[in-house]
């Protein structure tokens, strides 16, 4: 148990700390700078293979924060590598799981250098990499303060490129402030 809950948020993190940065800047993060998850509950259901993280959910990493309400992260047994389905001795072997997806709900905040994103519910599909933000997201430069907003506002990580959707009710709008040196 702890050794799938150690693995599910160092993948976690590493995707998370990822995010905004481009690919070749992606594949060296170092695995060795600590993450720090605090929350009110940790729940690890071994039944459907989920992590869930409630309460106040504050995820640390170097230059990078997310907060959330809850935080779920959702496994999945890793294919077969050629390792045999049991052990020498006869005993089944356990099962090394990897990430299908993680999905942060409520009052989520992305937060990295200059940038923030803001919105209800984000959620990473591992075999596509991408974070697909939902619930009014928005992302933001802090110190000028421009903005986009959109329905939804897909990010995928392998291209570093960006789509805003518009919706229904809700049009794509990005916000704009000229600098005094650009006046």
């Amino acid at each position: 148990m702890n050794i799938c809950l150690r693995i599910s948020v160092i993948c976690l993190m590493a995707l998370l700390f990822c995010l905004g940065r481009g690919q070749a800047e992606a594949q060296s993060v170092d695995k060795s700078i600590p993450t720090n998850i605090t929350s009110q509950a940790v729940l690890f259901d071994q039944n459907s293979d989920v992590v869930t993280f409630s309460g106040d959910v504050v995820v640390a990493r170097q230059d990078m924060t997310i907060t959330s309400d809850t935080l779920l992260v959702y496994l999945v047994d890793q294919k077969n590598k050629g390792a045999s389905s049991e052990s020498e001795n006869g005993a089944a072997a356990r099962s090394t799981k990897d990430i299908d997806r993680i999905v942060a709900k409520g009052n989520v905040r992305i937060e990295q250098l200059n940038r923030e994103g803001l919105c209800e519910t984000a959620t990473y599909l591992s075999k596509e990499n991408t974070v697909t933000m939902e619930g009014n997201p928005m992302l933001m430069e802090k110190d000028t303060k421009n903005q986009i907003t959109g329905e939804t506002i897909i990010f995928n990580m392998t291209t570093n490129q960006s789509r805003i959707l518009s919706g229904k009710n809700k049009k794509v709008e990005a916000i704009f402030y000229s600098t005094e040196e650009g006046r």
